[in-house]
């Protein structure tokens, strides 16, 4: 595998574990965190392709953000 290689698929793990942390924390305060955990589910499934489990995802983080006052990411419509 190549250094580039291998330092996407650390990247990619990263990305992965804090997205495992944001669900927990989502779990425990929806308020806070559900918009967060959406958002980066949706990076993680853009990244691998999944284009619609993206936008539905987007679209959950769009929908909390406002719902919670996140204005700053619900920015992203």
């Amino acid at each position: 595998m190549s250094s580039e290689a291998l330092a996407k698929e650390e990247h990619f793990e990263a990305l992965a574990a804090h997205h495992r942390q944001l669900e927990i924390w989502a779990e425990n305060c929806p308020e806070n965190f559900e918009n967060r955990a959406a958002l980066v589910g949706a990076e993680i499934a853009r990244i691998q392709g999944r284009e619609l489990d993206a936008q539905h995802l987007y679209e959950q983080a769009i929908r909390s953000a406002y719902a919670n006052g996140f204005v700053h990411n619900e920015a992203i419509r």
